[in-house]
């Protein structure tokens, strides 16, 4: 079987769904409810809401267990006895879970559309990479049968040759290394990848394989549009070109086939 032309990598929470839209705020909350402590000083609350934003960004795209691994260094940082890494991750889950319940569940009861909560022109572009011959990959920070499950619900698994992510508390499974498997299997080589994401890691990891990274900077709290800020980010993390999402399909395919386009 001959190997195809191109292969595209793909992050998938924020990148092409937003089935998990606000789980910043989510696992933010679960973070300050650990480390709140004694700061009840409304000043101490900000910086240490702020301290929090920084470090979940800063993480966006690895997995989730390294952020909690993170938790566990701030309670000790502090001088408190931290719960396993795990055990934090549990609590977390319990939260996300019930978000990303509620939204599968109007899925399956035909109450929300799989557009709906679909980063906009995903499931054309999806389409028109497919049916050009280029093999699509999922590689997320989230856990693999998550990221199966939603994929299955928002109806894109047929878009995919092979869909990965996270493995309980293993640090190893990270983007580098999915990227990595996504090109053995293929049978591609770092100058025939480009890959999509919407964090800082997703572009390092395309770009430290010798691929074109495309930056989603979708802004999902509003949404629709751009996030400003997520796309200087992810601009300096290295991306090629950062789109909003894909609603200009044209202009993303001449970029990654080497035609002249702008940064942004």
């Amino acid at each position: 079987m001959s190997s195809p032309q191109a292969v595209a990598f793909f992050d998938f929470d924020g990148t092409l769904s937003r089935i998990r839209s606000g789980w910043q705020t989510v696992m933010a909350d679960h973070m300050f409810g650990v480390l709140r402590g004694n700061a009840e000083v409304a000043a101490a609350q900000l910086a240490l809401r702020e301290r929090i934003a920084d470090a979940i960004e800063g993480l966006s795209g690895r997995p989730t267990i390294m952020q909690m691994e993170w938790l566990v260094a701030e309670v000790e940082l502090r001088g408190g006895r931290a719960l396993p890494a795990a055990a934090y991750k549990a609590q977390f889950a319990k939260r996300i879970d019930a978000l990303v319940d509620a939204r599968v569940q109007a899925l399956q009861a035909g109450s929300a559309r799989a557009a709906d909560l679909l980063v906009p022109g995903a499931a054309e572009f999806l389409a028109m990479l497919r049916g050009s011959g280029v093999q699509c990959y999922i590689g997320s920070g989230s856990d693999e049968d998550a990221v199966r499950a939603e994929a299955h619900a928002l109806g894109i698994t047929g878009c995919f040759a092979g869909i990965y992510g996270a493995w309980p508390d293993n640090l190893q499974r990270d983007k580098h290394a999915l990227v990595a498997q996504v090109l053995a299997e293929s049978g591609c080589s770092g100058a025939q990848l480009f890959g999509f994401g919407d964090g800082a890691i997703d572009m390092q990891a395309v770009c430290a394989a010798g691929g074109f990274a495309v930056g989603v900077a979708f802004d999902e709290l509003a949404g629709a549009g751009l996030d400003a800020g997520k796309r200087e980010r992810l601009l300096a993390a290295g991306a090629h070109l950062a789109v909003s999402d894909y609603s200009l399909p044209d202009r993303i395919l001449q970029a990654i086939s080497g035609q002249p386009a702008a940064r942004g």
